[in-house]
């Protein structure tokens, strides 16, 4: 298998999302996380963990009340002591394991969060995608899951423990003395009081905080990739001027974060601090009176020290379930693009005939193909042909079904494209685009992207022959015969970038298919990148083979070379091939030349 991860296909219940310009009302936070939520027994054992550690901590101020009552009376027990010290370990170790469950559960949902928003990115529609920047998608697969991800890991045990705790230790301590009681509650509500609205406030902080992180990535990636433009047209110093306008809206909204987050601890300290000068006051005077004892004093205090943990882990808990909202409703917003249709369809077992009938394609409402009628004939070159902006590299585009607008006029075997399985289409079709997109990965993963592969077992390299051609040109070629099995080996990876002119190039990387590659890597020309491009797209044994400017960026000889190859393509496939250049067209080729969107006319 190809190292590049299966996808799976999304259910039909995902399939009818709707375009989110069309949706008015998006889902929260919890309609987002409820198809990947723990199941009924994960949230048991978790609420069985937060009982036995929230019990055992509970347990410690009570049995402390009874060791110092026995204490004062009797002298010191050893055995009370030694009970005690094991009572607190226990709690030490339950404390920990519902830690390390409740990270367990939060992280796991956060795995099948990303992976469906993935994944439905991958399948939505490319009219959808076209509207949206491939790094913003991608800070908010990785970013606005991360504030979702808070919440179930870190801080949703936190709330669910100091609840517990707070309320156990509110009734306990109204069972030890009810005066007490009143007074820490007092408090308690009065920081409730004044954390509240802080928490409020972070919704709309941390949706314009990430919408202001997403905007920072995108921009970055593009002045990154682009660097080599930026820097011979000195604008580095326009560019970063720019940069710095973006970062100043991300720090000015992290700082807002930040202003509130810094209340919020402070607020929480304080109301510990004043329900403790309360509870010493009101103790002292109580004492005096005869009317509490010490041991219950130091069982409030210790109960008042624990409340200090429940008290801010709910308020984070608050304040990140706001930023956590407003990240779902992003997240929310790309699960409502529209996705393909794979499946829906027959299975197409072979492309015996294609034909384009009354075609019309707009964008925002204009016209960039109008009234295309054409049979792309087999066994010969179908070459589209001319000026920039005529429409070719639209209409390649929906020969492979990336725009659903257009699937009746495109007809498959006398059939409509509607009615035909798109994943068995793109099983017989291949494409060359004009700017080949290479991946970070290895040789073989770039071959073999999509396909099953099997790693050849033999180590012998294959032999690079140098024979002269009919024409004195030097011609590239291999010991034995390139075969067509549809099993994809080393063997036959190598032999197809050979076939397209890059035997020398392989040899000198030593014939490694491991040998590590990137879309902006400095290993290939312009030239080498479109044939290495153009191996990928033979190796899949295709019935349409659709080329976007193959040529563009060869030098004369390597280019007549290439076309010599394609048109010998033709005799095993539909070669369908754009160009703007009209020297590489022979009488014998099927010509469409477009104009302004429309057929001009056969030359």
């Amino acid at each position: 298998m190809s190292t590049q991860s299966q996808i799976v296909q999304p259910s039909q219940e995902e399939s009818v999302a709707t375009n989110p310009k069309e949706s008015s009302a998006q889902p929260g936070l919890m309609s987002l996380l409820k198809p990947h939520r723990p199941s009924q027994k994960q949230f048991a054992l978790m609420a069985l963990l937060v009982l036995v550690a929230t019990g055992l901590e509970l347990f410690i101020p009570l049995f402390s009340k009874y060791m110092i009552d026995t204490i004062s009376t009797t002298g010191v027990d050893y055995t009370l002591v030694a009970t005690l010290v094991i009572i607190v370990l226990a709690a030490a170790i339950a404390e920990g394991l519902l830690a390390w469950y409740g990270s367990y559960l939060g992280e796991k949902t956060n795995f099948r969060l990303r992976f469906s928003v993935f994944r439905h990115l991958l399948h939505s529609r490319q009219t959808d995608l076209n509207q949206e920047h491939s790094a913003e998608l991608s800070a908010r697969v990785v970013n606005d899951s991360m504030a979702v991800k808070s919440i179930l890991a870190e801080d949703l045990i936190g709330f669910v423990t100091g609840l517990v705790s707070i309320v156990s230790v509110v009734a306990i301590m109204f069972y030890l003395d009810w005066r007490l009681t009143l007074v820490l509650v007092s408090c308690i509500l009065i920081g409730v009081l004044l954390i509240t609205p802080l928490a409020v406030s972070m919704r709309g902080i941390g949706m314009a905080m990430q919408e202001a992180e997403a905007q920072l990535i995108a921009n970055v990636t593009e002045w990154l990739r682009s660097s080599t433009t930026i820097k011979v047209h000195n604008a580095s110093d326009e560019v970063l001027e720019n940069g710095k306008t973006l970062l100043d809206n991300a720090y000015f909204h992290a700082m807002r974060q930040a202003r509130v987050m810094a209340l919020i601890g402070p607020i929480s300290n304080l109301i510990l601090m004043v329900s403790m000068i309360a509870i010493l006051a009101s103790s002292a005077v109580w004492l005096a009176e005869g009317s509490l004892t010490l041991g219950t004093v130091t069982a409030f205090m210790i109960y008042l020290f624990g409340l200090a943990f429940p008290i801010m882990a709910i308020g984070m808990f608050l304040s990140n379930l706001h930023r956590a909202s407003g990240a779902a409703t992003r997240l929310n917003e790309l699960l409502q693009l529209r996705i393909e249709q794979l499946e829906t369809g027959e299975p197409l077992q072979s492309i015996d005939e294609l034909e384009v009938s009354n075609l019309h394609y707009k964008v925002d409402e204009k016209s960039i193909l109008k009234d295309i009628n054409w049979t792309f004939k087999p066994n010969k070159l179908t070459v589209l042909s001319g000026e920039s902006g005529s429409g070719k590299s639209s209409l390649i585009q929906q020969l492979v079904g990336l725009y659903s607008d257009t699937f009746e006029s495109i007809l498959i075997n006398g059939k409509p494209l509607s009615s035909v399985s798109l994943s068995s289409l793109r099983h017989h079709v291949a494409w060359l685009e004009q700017s080949p997109s290479l991946f970070l990965g290895s040789v073989r993963d770039n071959l073999t992207l999509g396909l099953e592969t099997e790693k050849c077992e033999t180590t012998d390299k294959l032999k690079l022959n140098e024979e002269t051609g009919s024409d004195g040109n030097s011609v590239a070629s291999i010991s034995g015969t390139f075969t067509d099995s549809v099993k994809v080996d080393d063997e036959t990876l190598k032999q197809a970038l050979i076939r397209v002119g890059l035997g020398k190039w392989l040899e000198k990387n030593d014939f490694n298919l491991d040998m590590q590659i990137n879309e902006n890597t400095q290993q290939f020309s312009g030239g080498e990148k479109q044939r290495f491009a153009l191996a990928r797209a033979i190796i899949r044994k295709p019935q349409v083979l659709i080329l976007d400017e193959p040529t563009s960026a060869l030098d004369k000889q390597t280019e007549a070379e290439l076309m010599g190859y394609i048109r010998e393509l033709t005799n095993e496939m539909r070669v369908i091939m754009v160009t703007h250049n009209k020297s590489l067209i022979q009488v014998e080729d099927d010509v469409i030349e477009l104009e302004e969107g429309s057929i001009k006319a056969p030359l």
